[in-house]
């Protein structure tokens, strides 16, 4: 892989606030996928269980695992290059919210491991305002996969990402 100067990979944490829901199976899982389809990827083990840096001593994988369970650990995931994406297998609880944080600000969206159904999808930056066709297209996706989901959405707000700017 040839590295732009100035990229970085994906970040990509593996959540869920309980614990056995499948957080480090996704996370492997998809791991192998990302390296199977020429891709490159690190996981980092965020989880205080190390069930992934555990499966990855008993046998061979065609990525790297890392711990993160430090400070030091957790701020070396913004430093990785050399990868398309970095997944993070998180902790099933929240009593460690310093870390959720940490991940969850350096990350460009998570997964959210789930095994319970019913569920019901929030879809977010769609911005009926600019005009009906984007929200039909994705109440037609859904529609069109059986996917339930809320019939009002999350807009995207342009004066969001502006208020920080003073």
């Amino acid at each position: 892989m040839t590295e732009i100067p100035g990229s970085r990979p994906w970040c990509i944490p593996v959540a869920n606030q309980k614990g056995g829901v499948g957080k480090t199976t996704v996370a492997l899982s998809l791991a192998a996928a990302i390296e199977d389809s020429s891709g490159s990827v690190i996981v980092f083990d965020a989880d205080p269980q190390q069930s992934a840096m555990e499966i990855a001593a008993a046998g061979s994988l065609p990525f790297q695992v890392r711990p993160a369970l430090s400070a030091a650990e957790l701020t070396s995931i913004r430093q990785v290059r050399g990868v398309d994406t970095v997944l993070i297998d998180l902790p099933g609880n929240l009593d460690d919210t310093p870390v959720l944080g940490e991940v969850l600000a350096a990350s460009d969206f998570a997964i959210i491991a789930a095994q319970h159904l019913p569920f019901r999808l929030l879809c977010n930056l769609v911005d009926p305002l600019r005009g009906p066709v984007p929200v039909q297209q994705l109440r037609e996706l859904l529609d069109g996969h059986g996917l339930p989901y809320f019939r009002s959405f999350v807009r995207r707000y342009v004066a969001h990402p502006q208020c920080g700017r003073r």
